[in-house]
């Protein structure tokens, strides 16, 4: 009886107290009633530099594509450099690089006579667009013998993480040529795009 009264009684209270003040609902993150992040928000977390593990989706529908050509190399090595690209993209660049120095029939080597350099610039602007710029130079013996480069104007609310993929396929389709191409339809050409995804 003592046992049953006395639940009683808090039971009451309880409902006394929950009568009286409001009870805030805490939201899981995961949960459907969790609330979207705003456009700022959005564009603040996307301006904070990140790695990501490639591949990772293209955003990149046109892109501003620049190549040269002088010759084809004589042998079909390379060694990669880097240091160009900020350390936080190190790691997906390398990976989309290779794999597109592969669709061109080049494999690496320590000590390859041909120099594969890497540059990767993306500019936080004040506008909602971000200028991301990818270029690739070859050059042997100290010549260059050709170079791509590509970029576009980014959505400053997405990470440029995204904008490599398809920066990085979208010189292939002028690889050979001596090029200036404003506009590149990059999803239209996916056999570039799935060449520098691969697996």
């Amino acid at each position: 009886m003592k046992k049953t009264a006395l639940f009683l009684l808090t039971a009451s209270i309880l409902a006394a107290t929950l009568g009286c003040h409001r009870v805030a609902r805490v939201v899981s993150p995961g949960s459907e009633f969790a609330q979207k992040p705003t456009r700022a928000e959005r564009a603040a977390l996307a301006a904070i530099p990140k790695s990501m593990n490639a591949p990772v989706e293209n955003k990149v529908r046109m892109a501003n594509v620049r190549t040269t050509f002088v010759k084809h190399s004589d042998v079909k090595t390379y060694k990669l450099n880097l240091q160009r690209v900020p350390e936080v993209y190190k790691a997906e660049i390398k990976y989309y690089t290779e794999n597109a120095l592969k669709y061109l029939g080049y494999a690496p080597a320590e000590n390859a006579p041909v120099l594969v350099t890497v540059e990767v610039a993306a500019v936080q602007a004040n506008g909602r667009r971000v200028p991301v710029m990818y270029k690739v130079e070859a050059a042997q013996n100290g010549a260059q013998i050709w170079s791509m480069q590509a970029s576009c104007n980014g959505d400053k609310r997405i990470d440029v993480n995204y904008y490599f993929p398809g920066l990085v396929a979208a010189g292939l389709a002028y690889f050979g040529e001596n090029r200036v191409q404003p506009v590149h339809n990059v999803p239209k050409y996916p056999i570039y795009l799935q060449a520098v995804t691969l697996r």
